[in-house]
């Protein structure tokens, strides 16, 4: 998703013997090439991909990558600097979605294909990922994340209470009326990162609109639907109850997406929506993630969907062909089977990388890619709509929640701003 306060922590350590001939070994070609540096803005854990840097160093001596690490969305303001210039890195993390398109036609990262059919990447990377990074033919990003965004809930909470997973949302309705005659909040929400609450508030559209119509509500070339329409005030309706109700602790905007999970780990709260990459979290608040599930949002009517989205590195080609071309070939080094094998389990998320392992000690890591494999999925709002559009959208949720914006106003903003967007193209 877009501007998400991910933290892809470091949360088991794993033991590869017979790499480091691999790795050190290099080749001929690039021993003989011309000495040159790279910069690489990052906005994962540090202390695993400078760990992939020192590998591809071992076995490209002439290739030098420096790291420069940035937060969210402090990274993106710094590529709108860098397009203006044409000055800045050469491989730059960046999510599915807007920003991906957006960079990909002001420039900022260039399409990969040439360097796809050279290194063979198409055969490594899954589809599903693949399509999520692919703008107009051109594959923009390698989609080393892909990640899945369902309800995680706390297990001995819901087995206390004699709860199982809800199947439709009527089941969810007496649930969360029952957590809440029982001093349980049903829902943590990190209002704090609008990004959060979209995650809520997309599950809610899926419900009143179904998906044929949320999909095409997130196309924004679709004109057969509208934004301004009794499904989606249906939608701005329910969740403007949720407080009044106790679902959401009233507070809840003034609490970062981190901070939500906290409740649901010690059972104040039962659910949050949230992807594969709390396994971290878990584990470093000392928690045992198998303590804790995760299944689709549900619907009346038929199957909830899970979200999936990418979160990947692509080449802005700012400084050359040399450089570019070491930045590509940093790139399929990345995402070659041993280093596959040694540092994907380290980042503790899913990947788009055909043969990635998954710790075994990652219950609910486990657990999520399970459930991913036998799932239909859609991608988030802000990794379709435009900018600007997902900007009204996320500001919006919050408000509805809160009671400060009417669910037939916020209606009309969307499809005013979806216009705005339409006609701007």
């Amino acid at each position: 998703m877009v501007k998400k306060s991910v933290s892809f922590l470091l949360f088991a350590a794993l033991l590869f013997g017979g790499l480091v001939p691999i790795f050190a070994g290099g080749n001929s070609q690039s021993k003989a090439a011309a000495p040159t540096t790279i910069e690489w803005w990052n906005l994962w854990d540090p202390d695993v991909t400078d760990g992939i840097i020192a590998d591809f160093q071992a076995a490209n001596p002439g290739i030098t990558v420096t790291r420069t690490q940035h937060g969210d969305p402090e990274i993106w303001d710094a590529m709108v600097v860098a397009t203006a210039t044409k000055a800045g890195p050469d491989i730059v993390f960046n999510w599915s979605g807007p920003y991906q398109t957006s960079f990909y036609k002001k420039g900022s990262i260039i399409s990969l294909n040439d360097y796809a059919k050279q290194y063979g990447w198409n055969d490594r990377l899954y589809k599903a990922a693949t399509d999520q990074v692919t703008y107009d033919g051109k594959l923009t990003l390698i989609p080393y994340g892909f990640n899945a965004v369902g309800v995680m809930y706390n297990k001995s909470v819901f087995a206390k209470l004699g709860l199982k997973e809800p199947t439709t949302y009527a089941e969810m309705g007496a649930l969360c009326d029952k957590l809440v005659a029982n001093g349980i909040v049903p829902f943590s929400i990190g209002g704090l990162d609008t990004w959060h609450t979209m995650g809520w508030t997309d599950a809610v559209l899926e419900q009143f609109c179904g998906p044929a119509m949320h999909d095409k509500l997130n196309n924004i070339d679709d004109t057969s639907v509208s934004w301004n329409s009794p499904q989606v005030i249906a939608a701005y309706t329910e969740i403007s109850k949720w407080i009044s109700r106790g679902w959401v602790d009233a507070n809840f905007a003034g609490v970062s997406a981190d901070e939500a999970n906290m409740p649901v780990f010690s059972g104040k709260a039962a659910m949050n929506v949230t992807g594969d990459w709390t396994q971290s979290a878990i584990t470093d608040a000392g928690f045992n993630s198998a303590d804790f599930g995760f299944f689709p949002f549900p619907r009346d009517g038929g199957k909830g969907r899970l979200v999936t989205f990418v979160s990947g590195i692509g080449l802005t080609g700012f400084n050359g062909k040399v450089k570019t071309d070491a930045a590509a070939k940093f790139l399929d080094f990345m995402i070659k089977p041993e280093s596959v094998n040694k540092y994907i389990p380290l980042m503790g998320t899913l990947s788009g990388v055909k043969g990635a392992p998954i710790d075994p000690s990652a219950a609910f890591l486990q657990l999520v890619s399970k459930l991913m494999a036998v799932s239909d999925v859609y991608p988030p709002t802000d990794g379709i709509l435009p900018e600007s559009p997902v900007d009204v959208y996320y500001r919006l949720g919050t408000e509805v929640i809160l009671g400060t914006t009417a669910p037939a106003d916020a209606a009309k903003q969307m499809a005013d701003s979806i216009a705005t967007a339409r006609t701007a193209q």
